[in-house]
């Protein structure tokens, strides 16, 4: 009973690090492929291109 008591937690809390980690790594992947995105949303603050 004990054990399926921490299970679930467990987890939740595992599954939560790994969309905060992928989440990151997509970011990367796309701050990587395409640095021109950096600009686009400086551009929104900015003039308008």
């Amino acid at each position: 009973m004990i054990k399926w008591f921490w299970l679930i937690p467990t987890l939740m809390i595992g599954a939560s690090i790994g969309l905060v980690v992928s989440s990151l790594l997509t970011m990367a992947k796309l701050n990587r492929n395409y640095p021109h995105n950096v600009n686009y949303f400086e551009g929104i603050d900015g003039e308008e291109n």
